[in-house]
């Protein structure tokens, strides 16, 4: 069985890994001319520091587990806690984690800068010639998870789901709408400028004129609507609402267009403890296997529409993360907050 992490180690522990790793010597040479399986076996295990929630990470580290025997130890924290994480080991000169899986791309960017990741060996992935190539970036990064935002409402509070963003101008919902912090998240505020490019900035002050209540994240504002305290909230996704459904809570999630959604990217590190062991598990993540394990019943896969994946709601579009740094704070501001 795979090991399983959820938060940050303390500096202590920290300081112990990193000593740890530098005694033990991770190298970066590959497999030369052998076989790519047989090199990862022999090292046993890969670290993989992830922000996707940990149900179907965890589904995907067993998949690959049973596949090749090789053990998934699985850090997963926020993606800003991943990247703080993640940079501190790298500027002390470690690369504690294989992988490295977050949604910020342009933190992905500035550690190719620094030489922190490898470049893909196509000749090594069997899956990397298959790999879209719009879901693969400087022969580095790739997509592997994609969450759709949409809205999370209450079923015995609201007869009918909302049909389009203007819905949640309605008077009849004022006070009743939770909203994720856009400044907590950069995917919330890449969302925002969706919107208000669709529909200008009077939709965003619509939204602050009917009272919408500020919520830490999508987790407390779901809880909050499948509790009937609150009608609906939004940015709200698959991974929050369908624990909730499963357990009876009366709520659902529903897309309206235009939406983006939550996009997952994962890279190899240079020089990692593990450098067989990650490309192997990289190819996997490419794999329809481990497609399929990832993102069955919660995300869109690069791959298009897997069993069990989530299709692309109507006018999905990718997140602009760039735009949406620029205007985070307008777009708050906006919002009333």
């Amino acid at each position: 069985m795979s090991t399983f992490r959820w938060s940050a180690i303390g500096s202590a522990a920290l300081a112990l890994t990193l000593f740890a790793t530098a005694c033990g010597g991770g190298s970066s040479a590959d497999s030369e001319g052998g076989d790519l399986v047989e090199a990862a076996q022999k090292e046993g295990i890969v670290t993989w520091y992830v922000s996707i929630p940990d149900e179907p990470v965890q589904a995907v580290a067993n998949a690959f587990e049973q596949e090749y025997g090789i053990a998934v130890e699985v850090v997963r924290m926020g993606s800003p806690v991943v990247a703080q994480r993640y940079s501190t080991e790298r500027d002390a000169g470690q690369a504690v984690g294989d992988l490295v899986t977050i949604p910020e791309a342009h933190v992905l960017d500035e550690y190719i800068e620094k030489g922190w990741l490898r470049t893909l060996p196509a000749d090594q992935l069997e899956n990397l010639d298959e790999w879209p190539e719009e879901a693969l970036h400087k022969d580095t990064y790739f997509l592997v998870n994609s969450q759709p935002i949409g809205v999370a409402y209450n079923t015995d509070k609201l007869s009918e789901a909302p049909q389009d963003w203007e819905d949640l101008l309605d008077p009849k919902l004022k006070g009743e709408i939770d909203m994720a912090d856009p400044m907590s998240f950069l995917s919330w505020a890449a969302f925002l400028s969706i919107l208000k490019e669709e529909y200008g900035e009077e939709f965003l002050e619509g939204l602050a004129d009917n009272d919408i209540k500020k919520v830490d994240s999508a987790i407390p504002g779901t809880q909050q609507v499948a509790a009937g305290e609150s009608i609906a909230t939004f940015p709200s996704l698959p991974s929050v609402v369908n624990p909730l459904k499963e357990s009876g809570a009366p709520v659902e999630l529903v897309y309206l267009s235009p939406t983006t959604g939550v996009e997952q990217y994962t890279a190899v590190s240079e020089g990692s403890p593990h450098p067989n062991a990650a490309l192997l598990f990289a190819d996997f993540l490419m794999s329809e296997k481990g497609q399929i394990a990832l993102n069955e019943g919660f995300g869109i896969s690069p791959l298009g529409d897997l069993a069990g994946t989530l299709p692309k709601p109507e006018g999905y579009v990718a997140p602009d993360l760039a735009t949406a740094r620029e205007e985070q704070e307008q777009l708050n501001a906006l919002l009333g907050f």
